[in-house]
């Protein structure tokens, strides 16, 4: 993806810290299905725009599975 590439050229990292997503909810690793990218815009769904796809594309962090956001921002 364009996008997230040029994120990493101009040295920009994104990091996601969603202390709501659990184990529990199911949804906490739901963006891990989106992160292989497109090929083809006609390809390209909301998933794919995800602020924890976008992170870990510019080689940032998709922090979740805690409620200790303190915790979660040291990691960052």
């Amino acid at each position: 993806m364009a996008f997230s590439t040029r994120l990493r050229q101009a040295r920009i990292t994104l990091y996601g810290i969603d202390p709501v997503a659990t184990a529990e909810c199911g949804n906490a690793s739901l963006y891990e299905s989106y992160l292989k990218g497109v090929s083809e815009p006609s390809q390209v769904n909301p998933g794919n725009l995800a602020l924890q796809v976008l992170a870990t594309q510019s080689g940032g962090l998709a922090l979740n599975m805690s409620n200790d956001v303190a915790s979660l921002l040291q990691k960052c």
